[in-house]
Formats: structure tokens, sequence, C-alpha cells
């Protein structure tokens, strides 16, 4: 078998990941907090990475951790401070010298440093004001793990909704699609964010259309001034927009006629996934979306098994008597 540089490189990242994972556990916590002191950059690096590999139950190592963080060695505080991002919400304590963190002058220290909070979550909210702050910074990647960092803490990142609807501008299409799918994350506390997110599905890109899609269905009812834009986005060329589309309708306004009638004519789409999603919108309606009785049935000789099966779980919902 003729061996690729790729394949080559795959496998020397497979070895090195199973040399940390048996460093940790072979090492106590103890043991790799002692490590973190030794004057060899590279050991004080391996044993933070095999910290993070223990995650939560290395908690005890936090406070070490954090003072790891000054290491005068780029590399070793960026394995540092991804440890404490692998740590996650345990490592909460450490949030105010991840803060700090946003000012190193490595741009790949700030962005280890963010997405090190994203993974604290909630528990790192104080952060905020920074990770507002970092959607600004020169550097796209810094940028758009400032905008993703921001989504995974969920609502209680509502205050960054006005700085998300600035960064749906941003120059990168990579920032642009993770801030839309932070506001998604953020959830009806975006609601100011909905016509923003109609902009947006006007986007060149179709990665940041798919986005602001998913986004407006996580906002659910207070969005439903998308409908008739989400309608119209059913007739994409996109299949995954389409997609998209229909269970963004479905959080929406499931039960508006328009809609059913919409997701009713989706039935006959060219792709499978697309028809499956219709009908399980359609059921979850229930009984209101009685009109598509007639396409779902016929959907029950479709050539895809799923599809079928899911028509025929819509049929059930749709003709359950409620007592």
């Amino acid at each position: 078998m003729k061996i690729t540089g790729k394949v080559m490189v795959s496998f020397i990242v497979l070895f090195l990941i199973g040399a940390i994972a048996a460093e940790a556990e072979a090492s106590s916590i103890e043991e790799l907090v002692e490590k973190l002191k030794d004057p060899v950059w590279t050991t004080r690096q391996d044993a933070a990475k095999a910290l993070g590999v223990m995650g939560p139950e290395a908690k005890d190592a936090v406070p070490t951790l954090v003072k790891a963080m000054g290491d005068e060695n780029e590399e070793v505080r960026r394995a540092v401070i991804e440890a404490l991002g692998k740590i996650g919400p345990v490592a909460k304590e450490a949030v105010p010298a991840l803060v700090a963190a946003l000012g190193d002058e490595s741009k790949q220290v700030r962005q280890a440093a963010i997405e090190a909070l994203g993974g604290i979550g909630p528990e790192a909210k104080e952060a905020i004001p920074a990770l507002i702050e970092a959607l600004k910074d020169e550097d796209k990647l810094v940028r758009g793990a400032a905008a993703q960092a921001l989504g995974m803490m969920g609502p209680v990142a509502k205050e960054a909704v006005p700085a998300l609807v600035e960064s749906l501008k941003d120059k990168s299409e990579a920032v642009r699609v993770a801030t839309a799918h932070a506001l998604g994350k953020i959830g009806p506390e975006a609601k100011e964010a909905v016509p923003a997110l109609l902009e947006a599905l006007k986007d060149r890109y179709a990665s940041v259309r798919l986005a602001a899609t998913q986004a407006l269905g996580n906002i659910g009812p207070g969005a439903k001034e998308a409908i008739p834009v989400l309608i119209e986005a059913l007739k994409d060329k996109n299949e995954w927009m389409r997609r998209a589309a229909t269970y963004a309708l479905g959080s929406i306004g499931p039960e508006a006629e328009e809609v059913i009638s919409a997701l009713i004519g989706v039935l006959g789409d060219y792709y499978a996934s697309v028809r499956k999603a219709a009908a399980e919108v359609l059921g979850n309606i229930g009984p209101k979306a009685k009109d598509a009785v007639s396409a779902l049935t016929e959907l029950l000789q479709d050539e895809r098994e799923e599809v079928r099966q899911v028509a025929a779980e819509a049929l059930e919902k749709i003709m359950e008597e409620k007592p």
C-alpha cells in the first residue's frame, strides 16, 4: 500500500493523541501539576495537554493552570488555556485570567482564551463584555471565535445581541456564519436580531443564508415576520436551505395556514431529506395540518424507507383524536 503525505500526517496525529492520552492515564493530577513547573517547555506543554484530556476530572489542577497561563513560552500558554476550556464549567475560577489573556500579543493565544471561555459556557458570563469587544479584533479567527463563544453561553449572552447584529456585516464569511449561529443559540432572547437575520438571507454565500435560517428557527415565534421570506426560501436552489427553511417555519409559525400550505408543497421535493423534514414538521403540527393527509398518504409509497416511516408517523399524529 502506498502511503501518501496525508496518510502519514494522519498517522502522526493519531500517534500524538494516543501519546497524550497515555500520559494522562499514566500520571496522576498531582504528577502532571508538578510537570507544569518543569524547566523543559515541551514537558510543561505535554502536562497541560494531558490535563485537558482528563476534562472536568482535572478540576483540582485549575489553580496551577491559572498560574501557568503566565508561562514565558507561547506554546505552553496555549496548551494551558486549551486545557482550562476542556475542563469546562468547573474551571470558572479561571475566567478573570482568561479575560486578561484576551490582551495577549499572540492572536493564537487570544483565540485559545476565547475558545476556553466558550468551553466554560454560561459560568463565564462575566466575560461577555470582553467577548463583545473581541468581536472587533483585527484577526478574523479571533472575531469568529468570539461570536462562537458568545453563542455557547446561550441566553445569558443576550446583552451581546446588538454587537452580534453588527457582526452579521463582517467582511469575513466565516465570521458572519459564526455570528448567525450564535444568535440562534441565544434563541428567543435574540428577537431584536430578526431584521438583521432577514437581511442575512440575501447573503451571497449559502453558508451564511443557511446559518441565518437556522437562527430564525431557533428564535421561534418571535420571528414571525420572517415567515413570508422563509416560505420563499422553500424554493431556494440549495437543498439544505430548503430543509432549514422547513424546520424554521415549523418552529416559528407552525399553525399558520400559509405555512401548512407551503409545507404540503415541499412534500414533493426532489430530495428525500427535504421531503422527510416537511413530513416531520406537518406531523408535529398535528390535527391542524389535516389538509396534508392526501399528500402524506401518497408519500407512503416513497422510494425511501425513512421518508415512508416519517410520513406514516405524521399521519398518525394528524389523525389522532384529542379527548
